[in-house]
């Protein structure tokens, strides 16, 4: 079977008004090296090259890698000349705790959800090239349904960054109450969750926030 995630995804929730700019979009798995290397490149651009406090990314050549990301995947929007706009990271849960360790608020949640016989995912490293619109955001998180369908996963944990929450927010996710401190970062992270849909659907204007 051919995976959702290999093509363009063309999805009903795009109003006519920008129909054919979305479709200039391509929202996939970035499985190429230089799908990857797109991604790494963007966020070089849009990090400016400096490396949050308490991530371990390489900076190097004009790209930012994170060495989480191997053995995790990458979901990307590319334009028609291949350049990556938006992306984030993803791995089951379980196996996140399994092989890295995680602090000790994500690893009891992973816990509670792998008992109750619940499947789920987590994701980091949110990257949006600067005007990605609310159509682009809509289509990755709508690839996140995908994967999450491929995958078996309920839900979406992460720990959001201070700059990173209110984005969060508005891509369904809402926050479970902890502040996690970690690094350098003394605002420390947040805590959030997001429960992928049950049947096969799509996200919709009612679903995406504006606020």
């Amino acid at each position: 079977m051919v995976s959702l995630l290999a093509q363009p995804l063309e999805l009903d929730i795009i109003d006519d008004s920008s129909r054919s700019r979305s479709r200039a979009i391509d929202v996939r798995v970035a499985s190429r090296p230089e799908d990857r290397d797109a991604i790494f490149r963007m966020r070089y651009e849009v990090l400016g090259g400096r490396s949050p406090a308490d991530s371990p990314m390489i900076v190097t050549n004009g790209r930012m890698v994170d060495p989480e990301d191997a053995g995790s995947i990458l979901l990307g929007a590319f334009d028609r000349d291949g350049r990556a706009i938006a992306s984030i990271r993803m791995r089951a849960l379980d196996d996140e705790i399994a092989d890295r360790g995680l602090p000790g608020s994500l690893a009891g949640i992973g816990r509670r959800m792998t008992a109750s016989g619940d499947r789920s995912s987590t994701s980091s490293d949110l990257v949006l090239a600067p005007g990605t619109d609310r159509h682009v955001q809509v289509r990755l998180v709508a690839a996140m349904f995908e994967l999450a369908r491929a995958r078996g996963w309920a839900f979406d944990v992460c720990l959001a960054a201070p700059e990173e929450v209110a984005i969060r927010r508005r891509l369904g996710y809402e926050e479970i109450g902890l502040q996690v401190a970690g690094g350098k970062d003394p605002a420390g992270r947040t805590l959030m969750h997001m429960a992928y849909p049950a049947q096969k659907d799509t996200p919709n204007r009612g679903w995406f926030r504006r606020s």
